[in-house]
């Protein structure tokens, strides 16, 4: 960290004073150090590029960050879980049960499948009733979810709605039959009025006395309605009747409403499965081609931001030269200032592939037999024939949990972000 009377006196003069490096790199010594400093405005290039990277236009500014509350909790759980496929290196959610996701959340086997399918999975905090004062709905029991971050270039696979069961305290409860409804709330054309509300049924459990957990309801219809017309999203209502038909308060019956526990409050939770199209990728902005063809850096009217240092050179040569190994690349978030968007992970390691494939080839090289071939051909003919190249040969992917504006938690895969192995193609 760079002095703190360093930085006044830069603010002082006008000057823009150069910025840690949010990128970490192996120095050839077994360790790994920051990369040289930039400035603000390579910070705020590699900032919008890694953002489209992520598959992301702009930066999420929430609000707050609200972690504690079910929403995030599951999410977290979900992400803590998580492990590296061993043939594709997907990430899939752990069949052992890592993590508290299995048995807090009540996962079952059809959830697992639909989570290792998924691309990217939101859980929607509840935002209480967009409805107006007059309706006559207990309004702890009304649930309003906030759909408008979703992508809408995305297959969503599933979308569910899970409440909370405790322990009853009405004794009666363990004698009768009690039945919690899920109602989707449809409003008339145009301009929806109190009495143009109508109530459709999505989803109906009978409680089990004495059960402690999540109960699970699937309203895939209701959300992708609201994810094409978002006007039309007028949230979901809870029910709760006796076997005689008498409306009973949930608490009654231990079930948590939108007024209990934040850590118990229902949710909703959506599954989607990204459409086989190229995400857009980053612009590299920094970079452009001179008139004689040659790749070369944008002009800066910034002096610090002209030319590496010798030290990099020399460190870029030596590992030019050594044998073909994977080596270490860590790409800060928190160093980028994203923590306060970015729940996981501060950062990841992307490790990178370097050094030469020459004969002889050894099995440190971890070579194909095409690139033992081709290293024997261009021993034959040097000038005609290359020699094979430095490459992953195997990739794993990273998850990443992060919020939006709109206080939801996103949980996105990214396939293929780490160099797990090298060796010679």
């Amino acid at each position: 960290m760079r002095p703190r009377w360093l930085w006044l006196l830069c603010a002082l003069c006008g000057a823009v004073c150069p910025e840690h490096s949010p990128i970490y790199v192996d120095n050839h010594k077994g360790q790994t150090v920051a990369g040289e400093e930039i400035s603000e405005v390579d910070r705020a290039e590699i900032q919008e590029d890694l953002l489209l990277l992520l598959g992301l236009h702009r930066r999420p500014r929430p609000a707050f960050q609200e972690v504690q509350s079910s929403a995030p909790q599951f999410l977290m759980d979900i992400y803590n879980s998580m492990v590296d496929d061993e043939d594709t290196g997907d990430l899939k959610l752990d069949p052992e049960g890592v993590g508290s996701a299995w048995k807090d959340f009540n996962i079952t086997t059809v959830d697992k499948q639909v989570i290792d399918e998924s691309d990217l999975i939101m859980s929607f905090i509840n935002h209480g009733s967009k409805l107006f004062k007059e309706l006559d709905l207990p309004r702890s029991q009304l649930l309003w979810f906030d759909l408008t971050e979703v992508p809408m270039d995305e297959n969503q696979l599933d979308t569910s709605l899970r409440v909370y069961q405790g322990y009853a305290e009405d004794a009666l409860f363990d004698y009768q039959s009690v039945t919690l409804r899920i109602f989707q709330l449809i409003g008339g054309e145009g301009e929806t009025r109190p009495d143009d509300i109508q109530l459709k049924e999505v989803g109906a459990r009978v409680l089990e006395p004495g059960y402690v957990g999540w109960l699970t309801f699937n309203v895939s219809s209701a959300a992708d309605l609201w994810r094409m017309f978002p006007h039309s999203n007028l949230g979901l209502f809870m029910e709760v009747t006796s076997e005689g038909g008498e409306q009973l308060v949930p608490g009654q019956v231990g079930l948590v409403d939108a007024y209990g526990e934040q850590a118990r409050q229902p949710f909703m939770t959506a599954f989607f499965k990204q459409q086989q199209l190229k995400r857009p990728l980053p612009r590299l902005s920094r970079f452009k081609r001179s008139p004689n063809g040659k790749r070369g850096k944008k002009k800066r009217n910034r002096s610090n931001s002209q030319t590496s240092s010798s030290s990099l050179k020399d460190y870029i040569q030596k590992q030019e030269f050594s044998v073909c190994q994977k080596r270490n690349l860590y790409v800060s978030f928190r160093d980028l200032g994203w923590q306060d968007w970015i729940i996981a992970p501060d950062g990841y390691a992307a490790f990178f592939c370097m050094g030469i494939c020459s004969f002889p080839i050894n099995s440190q090289m971890n070579a194909t037999n095409h690139a033992i071939v081709q290293t024997l051909t261009h021993l034959l003919e040097p000038f005609l024939y290359p020699k094979p190249s430095c490459a992953p040969t195997k990739l794993n992917s990273i998850s990443v949990l992060y919020f939006d504006d709109k206080q939801n938690v996103n949980l996105r895969k990214y396939s293929k972000m780490v160099a797990t192995s090298c060796g010679c193609h």
